[in-house]
């Protein structure tokens, strides 16, 4: 099977003008984004010509930018093919913008890509291995937009104003939602200047979102792809239309990484479409969203993360590499919640779990 490495392996000798950008560069960016390049990549008060990827392999902290996130050996095989390939090796990368904050329950980064003989691509970073990146995620289910969402959309009116002509935005889990809801948010005469919003393996948005923010109005423009065992990309509402790839990883947690997605040629391979587990989750989880109340929503996932916080657990890899011994801190953590908070929280959890028994 093949992957996006692959595809830039058999294809990187092709600029963009010989082959177009297409839904697998896409894919390839929006990996890109998770890159920790807040010491390379100038700002928007900085460089204003930005730094070409050849340059920022110079000098490089691979331990900081690239292997200290998931998927590590892949990251690095991407990073090489893309400096050895005609196709992006001149890229040039600007208006870097990276804030994190976990009082405000925020984790965002972006930056601009100007491709030689393709339009400029704004990716925006999904979420990462930590634990205010998963509660980011969770934030989504609320019927307001959460603090990442608009600076995303403060990102593209600002990027737009350096930006000559039309272009695109792509993203990968949160940084595809982040996509789609600056383009929603973004002011009209920028708004028609998208010309395509990549999506992979996205979560939605709540259907108050989608009225308020006008969702009908770019929705022609998405263009979302999901594994065969999504668990991400089919929460909430969004997108009607979608791409169902195929994945050689086993499980919808592990079909999440984008290196496990199949390509052929230069798209991705299609399955017929996403398997039941996943749509009984996609329902049992929208019918249990809409039934809470925001107060509701937002009493558990504060008592969720409450008590994650309370295990230690700081990343994800943190809590795979023992999982016996973080289920054994969440237990403890769980039992010293007061009688109340433990109480809506079992509630909770227990209407949840009769959704997906209905739905089975």
């Amino acid at each position: 099977m093949k992957n996006i490495v692959d595809y830039l392996n058999e294809y990187g000798d092709r600029g963009f003008d010989d082959l177009a950008f297409n839904e697998v560069d896409g894919l390839i960016l929006a990996q890109f984004s998770y890159f920790r390049w807040d010491k390379v990549i100038p700002g928007f008060l900085e460089d204003e010509d930005g730094i070409s990827i050849s340059e920022m392999a110079k000098n490089v902290d691979a331990d900081y930018v690239y292997k200290s996130q998931l998927y590590p050996e892949d990251n690095e095989k991407l990073f090489d093919a893309m400096l050895r390939s005609k196709r992006y090796k001149d890229m040039r990368c600007n208006y870097y913008s990276d804030e994190t904050n976990e009082d405000a329950q925020m984790q965002f980064a972006a930056f601009t890509c100007f491709l030689k003989g393709a339009l400029p691509v704004i990716v925006f970073r999904g979420t990462d291995g930590t634990v205010v990146g998963w509660r980011e995620d969770f934030n989504m289910a609320f019927s307001k937009p959460y603090a990442g969402q608009r600076l995303a959309s403060l990102y593209v009116n600002q990027a737009a104003l350096r930006i000559h002509g039309d272009f695109i935005l792509s993203g990968h889990s949160k940084g595809g939602n982040l996509a789609a809801f600056s383009a929603m948010n973004a002011v009209t005469g920028i708004r028609e200047r998208i010309k395509n919003i990549y999506c992979y393996d996205s979560p939605g948005f709540r259907k108050e979102i989608l009225s308020e923010y006008g969702y009908d109005a770019i929705s022609s423009r998405i263009r979302k792809f999901m594994p065969q065992s999504s668990i991400v990309g089919i929460l909430l509402e969004g997108a009607k239309d979608y791409v169902t790839v195929k994945s050689n990883a086993l499980g919808g947690a592990f079909q999440h990484n984008p290196y496990s997605w199949s390509v052929s040629d230069t798209y991705f391979e299609k399955a017929d479409e996403i398997k039941r587990s996943s749509k009984v989750m996609k329902k049992s989880m929208n019918e249990w969203v809409m039934e809470l109340n925001e107060d509701e929503l937002e009493m558990f996932v504060d008592t969720l993360f409450d008590v994650i916080s309370a295990s230690g657990a700081k990343s994800v890899p943190q809590i795979m590499a023992d999982k016996k011994a973080w289920l054994s801190a969440v237990r403890s953590a769980t039992a010293n919640l007061d009688d109340e908070k433990k109480s809506n929280f079992r509630n909770i959890m227990k209407e949840l779990f009769d959704a997906i028994y209905r739905n089975r």
